[in-house]
């Protein structure tokens, strides 16, 4: 019968530590934005509680360690055991089409609502975007789903509206990025170098949004919302471009998940646990 030698769950993933206790495997716990502390993994672990009682456990068990993705200087964990890796963008293959590519003479701006905003909440946030985007000499690349291109009628000239691109390649290219604030989008350009201006709204984009400012390598709307002069700035200051390009080069500096992956495994066959020296014998599972 095959058996994992490691569960590896997200914060949330309540299923992980309780399969690796149920079957005494190692576990590791792996962060995936800014947004969630120890408090919050015991918090949803408690909620398992009639989980861990049917399946005959006790508790979870101590995690190996945690790999933590945020770039060092915007680390807000304080675990004994953290590892750092690096966050690497991936959402598919894709090819760009010749306008990508093409330069225009004009700053590119990408903008994306991500999944789940549109659907919720609609697309307020960038309403500055579909209706006033030619007061700005920019260009603008909008990203949305079925769900929010439904939301969309005429739009200015300087804007052209896209389906699920890639965000890795598509910031690669980009002078500037306005999103909602998730955690895959404020790494993805942190990862490309780019300035960010973050709505930071629900779930863990206010704690995403706020380490980005705070870092200094982007900022969040005022409460009237997205206005031109937000575009100039995310454009024009050189402050938010020389912190972004720092994040950008001390990420490039994070072991890269193939390093960490060689760690953790030799990590297992060691047989380490926490509080243990040497594995115990293996059972029939």
């Amino acid at each position: 019968m095959w058996q994992p030698d490691l569960v590896v769950y997200p914060p949330l993933g309540v299923a992980g530590p309780l399969v690796a206790a149920k079957y005494d495997l190692p576990v590791v716990m792996q962060t995936v934005g800014f947004g969630h502390q120890r408090r919050h993994i015991e918090g949803v672990t408690r909620s398992m509680d009639d989980a861990y009682a049917r399946h005959g456990v006790a508790a979870p068990q101590p995690d190996l360690a945690w790999l933590d993705i945020a770039p060092p200087s915007m680390r807000v964990l304080d675990e004994p055991d953290l590892w750092s890796m690096r966050y690497v963008p991936f959402n598919g293959g894709t090819v760009l089409e010749d306008w990508w590519s093409a330069d225009t003479g004009r700053p590119r701006v990408v903008v994306s609502l991500g999944t789940l905003k549109p659907m919720v909440d609609g697309i307020d946030l960038i309403k500055w975007v579909v209706e006033s985007a030619h007061e700005s000499d920019a260009e603008f690349v909008l990203s949305l789903g079925e769900h929010g291109q439904r939301e969309i009628g005429s739009l200015p000239d300087n804007v052209r509206l896209v389906s699920w691109i890639p965000m890795g390649p598509l910031l690669g290219r980009a002078a500037g990025f306005i999103h909602h604030g998730g955690a895959g989008n404020t790494l993805t350009a942190l990862s490309a170098g780019v300035p960010q201006i973050v709505f930071g709204q629900g779930a863990d984009r206010p704690v995403n949004a706020e380490t980005v400012r705070d870092r200094g390598c982007g900022f969040v709307p005022a409460e009237h919302g997205l206005v031109k002069a937000d575009i100039d700035r995310l454009l024009t200051d050189p402050a938010l471009r020389t912190a972004a390009a720092e994040v950008r080069d001390e990420m490039r500096t994070q072991d890269p998940p193939t390093v960490v992956a060689r760690r953790l495994a030799e990590l297992v066959a060691s047989g380490t646990r926490p509080g243990r020296t040497t594995s115990p014998a293996r059972k029939d599972r």
